[in-house]
């Protein structure tokens, strides 16, 4: 194979793709000057500091693998004489938001000089990028190509516009120097202005990488970050780092965490390695030179940053040559993971209820109580459960409002993949539910439902062989929790004999909110006289979101006793469903799973209703399971988890084979302490429109439509009261690289791997009879 591998004047390698260990053997071939231009030129070169003892295998015996970093290289940023981006892998995403309202398209591959390497094709005549730089850049250079001729580009930064360039339509490195100071230290967006569109469904420009440089006039490092790389006689997968290079990783530390790698050079470098924290201090945690032609062990004690949010920077300084992190691996106490356990009982059978518009926090696990009045919230029948149950802590749902999350809870697609996000959209054929997998395993499947959006118009009826739902015609009287559940009780005597698949979907306590003083009145004082009862409309909801004087303390006050009386009825009808459960002797043979497809807003930030904003409020779940042999009783898992899982969860605990398409994983080896589930556990959110969320951690960046861009610290602020934008920018930027990994790369199986694989479904539009019209008007989806 011919590889891209040219040396340069004073400059180190231009290589992209290819094969990396052929890569590796020809390093001999470095040039020896030294063009070492410090990537952070404002920081402290780390002190140095005898290495721990060698102790890598004594460690990797001892501890548990946490994280290996090698195999998410894409997401660290790297410095290597500036800021370097390599367009058409996963490195982009980061600066692009994966593509997501900033003028990127997919990635695509080229042929360069004979060689297949990729880029990141520019969709829009206005593409952006985010970027945090360290010095003062004095040059922005570009390998970029133009779709059509005559092409020119202009580049601004923060709004101010910088320069221009012509752009040929064979690949050429524009360079456009850059004013003193315009790019400080900091966070800055660029933009890059095309002058010419292209035809349609054509890029505009593709990007093979782009350089913010230190120094004018040098020519950019571009090679692959992770190889084999020989030191001595002893080949390793390392973290390739020649010369003056930094790959800063962006991480939240458990506690007890140990960094385990080897380092290693042909000359003598300096290894370094620091954890900047969010209030700015920088940790340095080792530095020593290393002797050359050796691999050398360490072992780093995160102590210092354990529970923190921060940068971990592996950086090196010398000569160009052989230089590398040989396996960094995350390291922490065996004794933080789950136990390995053998699964030696599978359940027969499945019930998966999922309480429509409920709140997360109303739930004894997760607070149990009205954040307004301090009101404990009667759930008796769910909390029981749920202390024989795991319950999943940090759960989140898909979206905001019903048909996507569902679809999404039974598809294991994101709503951006299957499309199924507007009030008319069918579920596109293509997509496959889990009931229609179960049922070709041989399982009686069967869905109850009083939800308009969940119904057959849309396509849901895929795959169950009974779909009842109950909110149109004369069933529509049947559409309470209370015949509800005895519908799905009649079915469960005649049916419990085989191995099924029940889903149960009460409408309760969507809107409207209609219920019996018994209920309501353990959450209000007295007789309400107000202008609102008794009941509470969609229409209402609407109004006092537009208007919030419409009412007074007391009036919300009635609104949210009537909500949370709703949840009090549901959980009284499905504590009777659950001990007929119990009668039938399926407890020990039966997962049981209980979530919500969405929450529900109740002024927290001004509105009322769903499908509006992302706060936790309306896209956390109540998730907890329920089957004692896998799901130990009691546990809580603090991980953060996706109702996209819920799918290929159910289908791993029962031993079947994966959804085919599914983009979301088993969390089973949360449990069960099997290996399987991607790390980092990070939460993405869609919203009706633009809005899109990500949970890390303890932190939430809600970003797209600007009255949801916004972060928060969860932990510390489960309201979401404070915002901290601009405040954090280190646990900003940390979101911000999960949020673009996220949209880019949705198949969790795809998100290790170099470049963004993109599948998308289409979603045609239903017919919808003049009662259909009326019922979605209703629920405010039309």
């Amino acid at each position: 194979m011919v590889l891209r591998l040219r040396p340069l004047p004073c400059s180190g390698f231009i290589y992209r793709g290819g094969a990396a260990m052929a890569f590796a053997a020809a390093l001999t071939l470095a040039p020896a000057c030294d063009d070492s231009a410090d990537p952070e030129p404002n920081a402290t070169a780390a002190s140095e500091t005898p290495p721990p003892p060698d102790s890598v295998r004594e460690a990797l015996h001892t501890m548990a693998v946490w994280r290996p970093l090698l195999s998410e290289v894409n997401r660290a940023e790297l410095f290597a004489g500036g800021l370097l981006i390599d367009f058409g892998t996963g490195d982009q995403h980061k600066y692009t938001r994966g593509g997501f309202l900033t003028g990127w398209g997919d990635n695509h591959a080229i042929k360069v000089e004979g060689h297949t390497v990729t880029a990141g094709d520019i969709i829009e005549t206005s593409a952006k990028l985010t970027v945090v730089t360290r010095g003062d850049p004095k040059e922005l250079v570009m390998r970029v190509s133009s779709a059509v001729p005559e092409q020119r580009v202009t580049v601004s930064v923060d709004g101010k516009a910088v320069g221009d360039a012509a752009v040929p339509k064979t690949w050429a490195t524009v360079r456009l120097a850059l004013p003193a100071k315009i790019l400080a230290p900091g966070r800055h967006h660029l933009e890059l202005s095309f002058a010419r569109s292209a035809p349609a469904d054509t890029p505009v420009a593709a990007m093979d990488w782009m350089w913010l440089a230190a120094q004018a006039g040098k020519t950019a490092v571009v090679i692959p970050r992770g190889i084999p790389l020989r030191v001595g006689n002893r080949p390793r997968r390392a973290l390739f780092s020649p010369g003056s290079r930094a790959y800063s990783f962006y991480l939240q530390v458990p506690e007890g965490a140990k960094l385990a790698f080897h380092y290693g050079a042909g000359k003598r470098t300096l290894f370094s390695v620091t954890a900047e924290t969010i209030d700015g201090k920088i940790h340095r945690l080792f530095g020593t030179r290393a002797k050359a032609g050796a691999w050398q062990p360490a072992v780093i004690d995160l102590a210092p940053v354990a529970g923190k949010t921060v940068r971990l920077e592996l950086r090196t300084e010398g000569s160009h040559g052989k230089a590398g992190w040989a396996d960094p691996t995350l390291l922490v106490p065996k004794s933080s993971l789950p136990a390995r356990r053998t699964l030696t009982r599978r359940p027969q059978n499945v019930i998966v209820i999922a309480i429509d518009t409920a709140r997360f926090d109303a739930f004894g696990p997760f607070g149990g109580h009205d954040p307004f009045s301090g009101n404990a919230i009667a759930m008796p029948a769910y909390n029981a459960l749920a202390s024989t149950s795991t319950v999943f802590t940090t759960a989140y749902d898909a979206e905001n409002w019903t048909k996507p999350s569902v679809t999404s809870m039974l598809s294991g697609l994101y709503p951006s993949t299957h499309t199924a996000r507007t009030a008319k959209a069918m579920v596109p054929e293509d997509v496959r539910f889990i009931s229609q997998d179960l049922h070709d395993a041989g399982l009686t499947t069967a869905l109850f439902t009083a939800n308009a959006v969940v119904s057959d118009t849309f396509a849901f009826n895929r795959g169950f062989d009974t779909f009842v739902n109950n909110s149109r015609g004369e069933a529509a009287a049947r559409g309470d929790a209370m015949h509800l559940y005895q519908e799905a009780t009649a079915w469960l005597d005649g049916h419990h004999d085989a191995p099924f698949f029940l889903w149960i979907q009460p409408v309760d306590p969507h809107t409207t909110y209609s219920v019996d003083q018994k209920y309501w009145s353990k959450y209000f004082d007295g007789t309400y006289s107000g202008y609102i009862g008794p009941t509470f409309e969609e229409p209402e909801q609407f109004a006092l979101s537009r208007n919030a004087s419409l009412a007074h303390d007391r009036d919300r006050a009635f609104i949210r006793a009537l909500y949370y009386g709703e949840i009090s009825s549901h959980d009284e009808f499905m504590g009777k469903f659950l001990d007929e459960v119990k009668k039938l002797g399926l407890y020990k043979n039966t997962l049981i799973v209980i979530t919500n497809d969405h929450g529900e807003e109740l002024g927290d930030h001004g509105r009322w209703g769903h499908g509006w904003t992302l706060y936790d409020e309306l896209v956390r779940s109540p998730l907890i399971m329920h089957f004692p042999p896998v799901f130990p009783p009691g546990k809580k898992v603090s991980a953060v988890v996706e109702t996209v899982d819920l799918s290929p969860t159910i289908l791993d605990v029962l031993g079947k084979k994966p959804l085919a398409d599914a983009e979301g994983m088993s969390f089973l080896s949360l449990v069960s302490g099997r290996p399987g589930h991607l790390r980092p556990y990070y939460a993405i959110v869609h919203g009706r429109g633009d809005g899109r969320a990500v949970r890390v951690g303890p932190w939430k960046l809600m970003d797209g439509d600007t009255r949801w861009h916004a972060l928060y610290n969860i932990a510390d602020d489960p309201r979401e009261q404070h915002d901290r934008l601009g405040k954090v920018p280190l646990a900003e930027r940390m979101c911000e690289v999960y949020l673009g990994e996220g949209l880019a790369t949705l198949d969790k199986k795809q998100r290790q791997k170099d470049s963004a694989i993109r599948r998308r479904f289409s979603a045609s539009e239903a017919k919808l009879d003049p009662e259909m019209r009326k019922k979605l008007d209703a629920l405010g989806y039309l």
